[in-house]
């Protein structure tokens, strides 16, 4: 397979380090670089890396699962970058709008709540209610 990464990994127009990324749980690195269009290609075959056969297969096709890891290396001189505006801080104390458990257990003599065991990719309830 061959997987292609831009650098500008979050869209803010900044470039990561090509050697930031790793591919898999095996952490392989990138086969090339390409300055040109500011892309990190990595190529490996369907069993290296850590990757991993999804289940079911149907009769015409397979689904391999991996993941692109970031691990950013600490600058020198660090900048923060901030893409949101921050919001006013106060010092004031605050009152908390929570209400503690034993107060509402005392008050309403019950708690209610539901429990719904999903599927492993959570697009319906699993029909067993054992997990």
């Amino acid at each position: 397979m061959m997987i292609t990464v831009h650098r500008d990994l979050f869209g803010m127009g900044r470039l990561i380090k090509a050697a930031d990324l790793s591919l898999g749980p095996a952490a392989c690195r990138y086969v090339s670089l390409n300055a040109a269009e500011n892309t990190v290609i990595f190529v490996a075959g369907l069993h290296e890396c850590g990757s991993t056969l999804q289940l079911p297969k149907t009769p015409d096709s397979l689904l391999y699962s991996t993941s692109l890891n970031y691990n950013p290396t600490p600058a020198r001189n660090p900048v923060i970058l901030r893409t949101n505006p921050a919001d006013n801080v106060s010092s004031k104390a605050i009152k908390p709008t929570w209400v503690p458990f034993s107060s509402t257990l005392s008050a309403e003599e019950r708690l209610d709540f539901s429990l719904h065991l999903m599927n492993d990719d959570w697009s319906a309830e699993r029909p067993s209610n054992r997990f």
